[in-house]
């Protein structure tokens, strides 16, 4: 699953952190997590990817 993580994917962390992919290296990803912030995440901390429009549906 790990491996097919491609940029704009909507995903969940262990830590339970919700965030759209912005880039991706060989060993980590970087999130949007809100509006303006990015956080940095090895790629191994992703536990799911959720269905498109899942933050938005959320943040409603």
């Amino acid at each position: 699953m790990v491996e097919s993580i491609q940029k704009g994917d909507e995903v969940v962390t262990t830590g339970g952190i919700i965030g759209k992919v912005n880039k991706i290296t060989d060993a980590f990803i970087v999130l949007n997590v809100a509006q303006g912030v990015e956080m940095k995440f090895q790629k191994h901390s992703v536990s799911a990817t959720l269905p498109k429009g899942t933050i938005k549906e959320i943040k409603s």
